[in-house]
């Protein structure tokens, strides 16, 4: 009912000055009143249409506005379970990929289809996007302005949508899978944990930014 009525404000603002202004004219002439005074009331319901109409302008104009602040507000989640976080099993005599299937998500109030986005991973995993899992691939390379956060033995990974990923509100829309490589002989260097942080850009004002979790489940023999 609410929303009802704020979609048809400027309608029912239209509807109530009609209404008053056929009440005046029906008590101009019923009444006993002078020309003067028939003026003044005339006057006054017009003064009434002045008002109502600025307010129905500033109804319309705040609507639109709201409108145009609309933006679409992208997470990155893993498609499997739906949630920034997964764990993997890294085996210590063999070398292993392990594919990590990515979808975005859009909780902001505004649909999307060209955006970027930019992985930041650890460089010991050696990350790239699975080529025949999709039509869009990202190439790892050392980016032309790194970010001042980014650290020596980090890499960054893109991912572009080129207008053919369409993210509506709260609808999961699958992109690529991001592999990573593990190697026996840096068995123990892998820790328990991995954050791979992500920045997002499109065609609004801010950049949006998040970050996924990798648990890490070591194995002294090959993981079937």
């Amino acid at each position: 009912m609410k929303k009802w009525l704020y979609e048809n404000t400027p309608y029912i603002g239209l509807v109530l000055l009609l209404i008053v202004m056929l009440l005046s004219v029906i008590l101009t002439r019923e009444l006993s009143v002078t020309l003067g005074e028939r003026l003044s009331i005339l006057q006054l319901v017009l003064s009434f249409f002045a008002f109502l109409a600025i307010i129905i302008t500033l109804i319309i104009t705040i609507r639109t506005f709201r409108k145009s602040m609309a933006k679409p507000k992208l997470e990155v989640i893993f498609s499997e379970s739906g949630k920034p976080e997964i764990s993997i099993d890294i085996p210590k005599e063999i070398e292993a990929t392990h594919e990590l299937k990515l979808s975005v998500i859009n909780k902001g109030d505004a649909i999307t289809k060209l955006f970027q986005i930019d992985f930041i991973v650890p460089a010991i995993l050696r990350p790239r996007f699975d080529a025949w899992s999709a039509t869009y691939l990202g190439i790892p390379s050392p980016p032309l302005n790194p970010p001042l956060d980014m650290k020596e033995d980090e890499r960054i990974i893109s991912f572009c949508s080129y207008e053919k990923v369409y993210c509506f509100v709260n609808k999961p829309a699958r992109i690529n899978t991001l592999l990573l490589g593990t190697l026996a002989e840096k068995y123990d260097d892998y820790p328990n944990e991995f954050t791979i942080t992500y920045r997002i850009f499109g065609d609004w004002a801010e950049t949006q930014s998040g970050k996924l979790k990798i648990r890490v489940r070591k194995h002294s023999k090959e993981v079937t």
